[in-house]
């Protein structure tokens, strides 16, 4: 039989390297480990605590630890994805989600990443409406007529 400290190093070892420590991934990975810590300890979740591990109530595709969300990021950023949060929100959102509850912003995810995030400001490219808009009050400020007739002009 595995003592507790063989399975507590055990655990230790893998939050270390980035795995995913939801239940249903280390079934995946390692079911050995998951049925012996919880004959055990009685549940998966009581061997994580004994090991000191805090197991964040993620989204199970993406239960990483802060140590696998840089992981990914940095897989991100080494194919050239686009890393402006608003990107990469519609793009996969739950592992957004899991990036904002374990570092608060995109940002300060990047940055910890060793990521340049993108520029804050784009230049301001005015759309068609409101450049119609923008016309409008021009044409009324010069006192010119706004019938379609004159504006063909």
């Amino acid at each position: 039989m595995t003592s507790r400290e063989t399975i507590i190093k055990q655990i230790i070892d893998l939050e270390n390297r980035g795995a995913a420590l939801a239940s249903t991934a280390i079934e995946q990975t390692d079911p050995d480990l998951l049925r012996i810590a919880t004959q055990v300890f009685g549940t998966w979740e009581t061997a994580l605590r004994y090991a000191g591990v805090s197991l964040r109530r993620l989204d199970l595709k993406w239960n990483l630890n802060s140590v696998g969300i840089i992981n990914r990021l940095r897989e991100k950023n080494a194919v050239g994805e686009d890393m402006r949060a608003t990107y990469q929100d519609r793009q996969d959102h739950d592992f957004y989600l899991s990036v904002r509850r374990a570092f608060g912003t995109w940002r300060t995810a990047l940055l910890a990443a060793g990521i340049k995030p993108p520029e804050r400001n784009r230049p301001f490219v005015p759309t068609a409406r409101q450049r119609v808009l923008e016309e409008i009050s021009n044409r009324v400020a010069e006192g010119l007529s706004l019938r379609l007739s004159d504006v063909r002009r």
